[in-house]
């Protein structure tokens, strides 16, 4: 258990509400002093910016649920900092499931629920640990790391599991290495998380890893289907929602750890990849050519299949902006070559649109030109506060 100090922490305890919740399992926690700050802090945010149902939140609370309410009271915090009205909902405040929030942005109320992910950062673990170990002795080592090793978990006991995995390799490669004889090089071997090879003694005395080789970041390969997953995930839940309750929008907000994943590369996931009828040569011929494939692009609306329609009609109800600007009205010689998740998933139809939270917690909003039309409002993305840039 891990007793929380009344002086240090006096608005986490406020929202803990009763004496009984006073101590916290550390099993809650993957580092406590580090969440308990956050928690602390956020509290502290809210509560004086005069958010609603704090309290009723944290009844919630579990062993599974810190880094997510973490992430809820982040995007809280967000929307009270522009002005808006929150309130925190517990997981039962509808019969069914129900959303994480409610946002009052004066002209328009909307539901938002929140994603949370994380790489977890194993493989720098890893190279800290191992580069403690091979200081110990006098090897020089070549090593490299398993693809799973940086594969992010996106849940607290996936990466317990992983956790454990990489400490149980760190130790059997220690033991390894007091084993080893100096008539015996090279050595070469493998743990469950990495292989290595032992090339020789270091003159110094003092061994070191010489090569640290893997994917040893989060690909964007690795991360869309996680991305990919929770948006389809979270916008069937908006379908469990009583009847009578589905009558704002629904935002999914998506607070992500994992530094892999940059905001531009979630329009790119959200909209589709963009292609550009290359740079400008100046020559009689390119400028024939680009002229004359433009003007089938624009008048055949191939880069749209049989989405222009749909296009066509976002536009007509306010969405002309935010379609030129992801290229999906094609313009400036771009277009949008391959459709995104919004275009090709039918459970986004009741996605309003996304909030994405980077690891360097800069927040953009992307709507969903395509939603269904009781919850579809162009008003969305001016009143939010913080709209997407081109250059995202």
């Amino acid at each position: 258990m891990v007793a929380i100090d009344p002086q240090n922490y006096p608005n986490l305890l406020w929202a803990l509400r009763t004496n009984e919740r006073l101590n916290i399992s550390l099993e809650n926690f993957e580092n406590p002093e580090v969440e308990m700050a956050q928690l602390e802090a956020l509290v502290k945010t809210i509560k004086e910016l005069g958010c609603v149902g704090i309290q009723d939140k944290f009844d919630d609370l579990s062993k599974t649920k810190v880094y997510p309410t973490i992430a809820e009271l982040e995007i809280a915090s967000q929307l009270l900092l522009r002005g808006h009205r929150v309130i925190l909902l517990k997981d039962n405040f509808f019969p069914g499931k129900s959303p994480d929030m409610m946002a009052d942005l004066g002209v328009i109320k909307v539901y938002i629920e929140v994603q949370y992910i994380s790489s977890s950062d194993p493989t720098a673990f890893l190279i800290e640990k191992l580069r403690e170990i091979t200081s110990k002795f006098r090897y020089i080592v070549n090593f490299s790391f398993k693809s799973d090793v940086s594969i992010p978990n996106l849940t607290h006991p996936l990466r317990k599991l992983q956790q454990k995995k990489l400490d149980d390799s760190a130790d059997q490669f220690e033991k390894i290495l007091g084993n080893i004889s100096c008539e015996s090089f090279p050595v070469s071997g493998e743990t469950s998380a990495f292989s290595y090879e032992i090339i020789e003694i270091a003159s110094n005395g003092q061994g070191y890893p010489a090569v640290l080789t893997a994917s040893c970041s989060t690909t964007l390969d690795q991360s869309y289907p996680h991305l990919t997953y929770y948006l389809n995930l979270k916008g069937q839940k908006y379908g469990s929602f009583p009847s009578q309750k589905k009558n704002h929008p629904y935002i999914i907000a998506v607070v992500c750890d994992d530094p892999g994943v940059p905001c531009y590369e979630i329009k790119s996931l959200l909209y589709g990849d963009v292609c550009e009828i290359g740079l400008t040569l100046n020559t009689p011929i390119y400028h024939t050519l680009r002229a004359r494939w433009w003007e089938k692009v624009v008048n055949g609306r191939k880069e749209a299949g049989n989405k222009w329609p749909e296009i066509e009609s976002a536009a007509d109800i306010g969405w002309e902006e935010v379609l030129t600007k992801t290229y999906l009205i094609p313009h400036d010689y771009c277009f949008v070559e391959k459709q995104g998740l919004y275009l090709t998933c039918p459970t986004m139809k009741d996605v309003s649109g996304v909030i994405f939270c980077s690891a360097s917690r800069r927040l953009e909003f992307y709507p969903n030109p395509f939603a269904r039309a009781e919850i579809n409002d162009p008003r969305l993305e001016p009143q939010l506060g913080f709209s997407f840039s081109e250059e995202c």
